[in-house]
């Protein structure tokens, strides 16, 4: 397992396979004000970005689509990687990602007024919150 902390980190796996977490999940709110660079490596990797208790990188403010604290996954391959998410694939929506942030797929988690930017999946535009691929805490 390989994880970051407070701040912004570049996370990177190595050879094998990796358990990749950019935000520091002992932290009272993991993820807030942070964006982190994920890349697991050559073999198959799990991305984590959420835990039972909720999904990192959410803020709290339903005002806000959480434009200042994401991950980015670098080399997500749906064949062999996987993706951890907080709740089920109802409270999530996928969509390009954002005019000015890197190219990907953006994974939202849905709230009440304005939903919040988990992570970018760069380099991917077909990924199915259904698929094998996501898992669900």
């Amino acid at each position: 397992m390989v994880c970051g902390d407070s701040g912004n980190d570049d996370v990177y796996g190595d050879k094998g396979k990796d358990t990749v977490i950019g935000a520091n999940p002992k932290a009272q709110r993991p993820g807030i004000g942070e964006v982190d660079r994920l890349t697991g490596g050559s073999e198959s990797d799990t991305f984590i970005l959420g835990s039972k208790m909720g999904a990192y990188y959410n803020d709290g403010n339903t005002k806000d689509k959480g434009l200042s604290d994401y991950a980015i996954i670098t080399d997500f391959n749906s064949k062999q990687d996987f993706i951890v998410l907080s709740g089920s694939a109802s409270g999530y929506r996928l969509v390009t990602s954002p005019k000015g942030l890197p190219s990907g797929t953006a994974i939202y988690q849905r709230t009440a007024i304005e939903d919040e930017l988990i992570a970018i999946v760069q380099g991917t535009t077909d990924l199915s919150l259904s698929s094998s691929y996501f898992n669900y805490i």
